[in-house]
């Protein structure tokens, strides 16, 4: 990637417009016709994230698109703010607020499948932002985990939606699109509505529908058309799942979210109360407070945290251990050095007292010759 980097900067660090770099190191996402990376702004240090796509008439009418879109929505809770849009070297660039880590990437985090608690939490709070969106004239046209993301820091137990790219406004000069087929099939195709599969015109139904088979894919890790890619084919296997079979083992309050989805009609508001109640049922059924539970990926982290200290006492009281064992071993030593050095001394005063009685016996017998020698001269 090359965007004009300045000598002032390290080799990593590319100035993007006027008052923002781009680390190079921290490129969170890339495919054939996007990249994302992190960076800051340059006076306030504030953490951002870029969106670049190839400057091309194609590229660059989404990315401008998209800045519409968060410009209609600003001033909503649980969206990032959009900062700057534009041109800079080959490429198109979205600036806007970072935010933590998407739901798909906790999802693989804590193994796969969210609990029931977890679920209903997280799709409560998604239902209220998209109930806001929708007041605000824009349909995303579909939901997934990769776009559900957390906040950072106090905002980390709330639920953000990002990427707009696709999103349109469903209210122009006060009325409602009207209804059309024929339209070009956008977004993820595991999660998108059978009226999107069918080329229909999108509304707020199909932002319902898709939310509901969210709901599904994190209660279970997957959907029966996850291992499909051929869009027809996906289409088949939604129509032709029973809605018992989708929703099996899952409370039945999920089956009535998705059937309730289907059956709105096109410019019909959905009943965004009942569906909340729906989810708030779920939970009461099964003894949960949503209000109060924790996320999944709270209770591992305070989990492994916590094996985390029980590893670092359990250290400390082998380090302890070893200490004492050490002194113990420490103060026989110093046991068996003093029992050496009394032993030692004991030989020692064993000689002198041999060397001492060798010599008084000489004595003795050096006296006992000199008093014969007297005694014989005599």
């Amino acid at each position: 990637m090359e965007l004009n980097p300045s000598s002032k900067l390290k080799n990593y660090e590319i100035p993007i417009f006027s008052n923002y770099i781009l680390d190079g190191r921290k490129k969170i996402k890339s495919d054939e016709d996007t990249d994302i990376y992190c960076g800051i702004e340059k006076n306030t240090k504030e953490k951002v994230i870029f969106k670049l796509k190839k400057n091309n008439y194609f590229d660059y009418h989404y990315i401008f698109k998209e800045s519409l879109i968060y410009k209609e929505l600003a001033g909503i809770k649980r969206i990032p703010k959009m900062y700057e849009v534009g041109k800079q070297g080959e490429y198109s660039i979205l600036i806007t607020e970072l935010l933590g880590p998407s739901l798909k990437m906790l999802l693989e985090s804590v193994g796969g499948t969210f609990s029931l608690a977890t679920t209903l939490k997280v799709c409560t709070q998604v239902l209220k932002i998209v109930k806001t969106i929708h007041k605000k004239g824009v349909v995303l046209r579909y939901l997934k985990p990769s776009n559900m993301v957390i906040g950072r820091d106090e905002n980390k137990n709330y639920i953000y939606l990002i990427d707009f790219e696709i999103a349109k406004k469903y209210i122009k000069n006060g009325e409602h699109i009207p209804f059309s087929e024929d339209k070009l099939i956008k977004g993820n195709r595991h999660y998108i509505s059978i009226n999107t599969h069918n080329e229909l015109e999108i509304s707020r139904r199909d932002d319902i529908e898709s939310l509901g088979y969210n709901l599904i894919y994190f209660m279970k890790g997957k959907l029966p058309w996850s291992h499909i890619y051929d869009s027809d084919m996906i289409l088949d296997k939604k129509i032709e799942t029973n809605l018992d079979v989708l929703c099996e083992g899952l409370p039945e309050e999920f089956k009535e979210f998705i059937k309730y989805a289907r059956e709105l009609e096109f410019e019909q508001e959905p009943d965004y109360n009942y569906l909340k109640e729906l989810l708030i049922k779920a939970g009461e059924k099964n003894g949960i407070d949503i209000d109060k539970v924790k996320y999944d990926w709270e209770i591992k982290k305070e989990k492994i945290k916590k094996e985390n200290k029980n590893l670092k006492e359990q250290k400390k009281i082998i380090q302890n251990n070893k200490i004492k064992e050490d002194e113990v071993i420490n103060e026989k030593e110093l046991i068996i050095e003093d029992e050496i050095i009394k032993a030692n001394e004991n030989v020692k005063l064993k000689k002198n007292r041999k060397i001492n009685e060798d010599s008084n016996e000489k004595k003795i017998k050096t006296m006992i010759g000199k008093k014969k020698r007297k005694t014989k001269f005599e």
